[in-house]
Order: structure tokens, then C-alpha cells, then sequence
């Protein structure tokens, strides 16, 4: 007998659970109502007033690419402290290898530069010293100059 009024107990309090479940038009309304939450949630942004959230891309007031702020200011990235040519990683005199694959160093203009190596030439590109006997474009004899040009003798 007392199973029978346990039995009967479960049978109608699953058809009241049933009932009261069976209903989605309740389902829909808290899932709609979330759904407007989280659209308005969406739409605050951290800076009101440029109607931007933080790190978002920005234009700085002299027209340059930056990111808003904590501050809601828009700045731009910082350039890396940490060396000399910031857009190369390097530091003045760091070895570098140049666009025609040659290793060189990078110099006060952060250009990479080929090293003078040759010594023993006063002018290293035309592999002469000063005053070598040279011959001219016209094909005149001459000497080499202080500034690597072949001239006359005069």
C-alpha cells in the first residue's frame, strides 16, 4: 500500500512539472529578455564621449593611426626604446645584411652599409691608391686624385 501512494505521488507531481513546463512561451520571453541584456551591454562603451572601448583604433588629433587609451585618449604605439633603429631591431654599428645580401653595419641614418674592409686602397672601388697611373673615360693617361677621379696630368 505505501508503494502504491509513493507511486501515485510521483505520477501526479510529474504531470504538474509537465504542465508547468510545457509552456514555451515562458522559454521564449527569458530568452529574449537575455538576448536584450546582452544587446545593451554591447552598445555602453568604455569612452562615451568618443563612442569607443579601449585599444580600439583611433585618429589622433595631427591625423596619425592610434588606440584609445584608459586615459580615453587617443595615442599612438610608442616607438621601442630598446634600440637606435627602432623599424630594424638594431642598434647604430649592429651588423646588418644589406639588400644585395652583403654584411654590413647599420649606421647614424639606420641604413645598413657595407663595411670598408680593403685597407689597402685609397679609392677601394676602383681598387687604386692616389696618384696611380690611370686612364681617363676619353682615353687620355692621368692620375688618381684625392677624390678617387682619374685626371690629367697637367
Amino acid at each position: 500500500m505505501k508503494n502504491k501512494i509513493v507511486l501515485g505521488l510521483l505520477i501526479i507531481s510529474g504531470a504538474f512539472l509537465y504542465a508547468g513546463c510545457a509552456d514555451k512561451v515562458d522559454f521564449k520571453d527569458i530568452r529574449d529578455r537575455l538576448k536584450q541584456r546582452e544587446n545593451k551591454d554591447r552598445d555602453i562603451k568604455d569612452c562615451a564621449e568618443l563612442g569607443l572601448n579601449f585599444k580600439d583604433a583611433c585618429i589622433t588629433i595631427d591625423g596619425k593611426t592610434g588606440y584609445v587609451d584608459a586615459n580615453c585618449d587617443c595615442v599612438t604605439k610608442e616607438t621601442d626604446k630598446r634600440f637606435d633603429c627602432a623599424e630594424l631591431g638594431l642598434n647604430f654599428k649592429d651588423a646588418c645584411t644589406t639588400r644585395d645580401g652583403k654584411i654590413g653595419y647599420v649606421d647614424a641614418n639606420c641604413d645598413c652599409v657595407t663595411k670598408e674592409t680593403d685597407k689597402r686602397f685609397d679609392c677601394p672601388e676602383l681598387r687604386l691608391n692616389f696618384k696611380d697611373a690611370c686612364v681617363t673615360a676619353d682615353g687620355k693617361r692621368g692620375y688618381i686624385d684625392t677624390n678617387c677621379d682619374c685626371v690629367i696630368r697637367q
